[in-house]
């Protein structure tokens, strides 16, 4: 879980499905302290640290969680390429990321972001990391949180799966 924020996440992931670990990373130490007080769980491991320095293993995950990240990274096809290179053969990378006909960028507004993504423009990245899109949602709210099918909300969420 790349940008595991407090942990909730994480710790959700933890007690909600069969995993066997998780591992959570945030840049935030604050985040970390955090996640390690009111978030633990045995399968959880937080980690502070850069998501280009922090040590992810070739191969080694099922899946990579990134909410609400890749819009925050300058170099995004390289984290992606991160994510490809960390997951099992036929892994699944599953992100969300603002929506820029939805949402449009604009650094007064989101002095944090460095983009936010058109479908096509996403899509493109997504496949020029190595990922094939198996499924896309829209969230229309982020305060409802209702998920619907397709593009058409404030943040899509995608479920990719590595190729072969």
């Amino acid at each position: 879980d790349l940008a595991c924020g407090v942990g909730y996440g994480s710790y959700m992931i933890a007690n909600q499905t069969e995993c066997s670990a998780v591992q959570a990373v945030d840049l935030s130490s604050e985040a970390i302290d955090y996640a390690n007080k009111y978030y633990s769980n045995s399968k959880i491991s937080y980690v502070q640290g850069d998501c280009f320095e922090v040590p992810l293993e070739h191969q080694r995950f099922d899946v990579c969680i990134s909410f609400e990240t890749v819009e925050h990274i300058p170099d995004d096809l390289r984290l992606l390429k991160r994510f490809y290179a960390a997951l099992k053969p036929e892994g699944k990378l599953i992100l969300s990321t603002p929506n820029q006909q939805e949402m449009p960028f604009s650094p007064e507004k989101f002095p944090f972001h460095c983009k936010h993504y058109l479908p096509e423009e996403l899509e493109s990245l997504i496949s020029q990391a190595g990922f094939v899109i198996e499924a896309v949602t829209a969230q229309k709210d982020k305060k409802i949180g209702d998920i619907t099918p397709g593009w058409e909300g404030k943040f899509n969420l995608l479920v990719c799966k590595k190729k072969r």
